[in-house]
């Protein structure tokens, strides 16, 4: 059942809710809840419902910020702030990695950057993402390059932080 919800759950989150107002979209998560407390395993749905959230944030496919940021609210309601933690970190960081790529943008680093390639990135926090371990690959010249110009970046803005490119999410 916490899988079936959860599915139905980034449905709406991801298509369902575009052609309707606001305060409908807001009536269905209300029902949502209604059969949402009534779930013993929260923690299944949770793992469920993270990996469609990190989804729909890293390939843009979600219906609104709003409305993501008001089903979280509705389940920290339901089930306390530390429920949600996670959840709320994966926004916050979409935001910081934002102004990241941003600032790398406006950088002299960026000029060094082969014209012909085209280089989007998030920056996650580990900790917040359910970011499965996988071999990463070899990458080709142009790209690797890319990634040692925005290493270089990163590593001078942000001393002490440890870096690691996740190659198999992107393409």
């Amino acid at each position: 059942c916490s899988a079936f919800l959860s599915d139905y759950v980034d449905d709406l989150l991801r298509n369902a809710l575009k052609e309707i107002s606001e305060s409908d979209a807001d009536a269905k998560l209300d029902k949502f809840v209604v059969m949402f407390r009534f779930l013993c395993d929260k923690d299944v749905f949770e793992n469920h419902y993270k990996t469609a959230l990190s989804k729909r944030l890293l390939s843009g496919k979600s219906v609104s910020d709003d409305l993501e940021k008001s089903m979280i609210g509705k389940m920290k309601t339901e089930c306390g702030a530390t429920y949600v933690t996670s959840l709320e970190g994966m926004f916050t960081d979409m935001q910081l990695s934002k102004d990241v790529v941003q600032g790398f943008k406006d950088s002299a680093e960026a000029e060094r950057l082969p014209a012909s390639m085209k280089m989007e990135m998030n920056i996650l926090t580990a900790g917040f993402w359910p970011i499965p371990s996988t071999d990463s690959c070899v990458l080709p010249f142009p790209a690797t390059e890319c990634v040692s110009v925005f290493d270089s970046y990163y590593h001078r803005k942000f001393e002490g932080r440890k870096l690691v490119w996740v190659t198999h999410q992107g393409n």
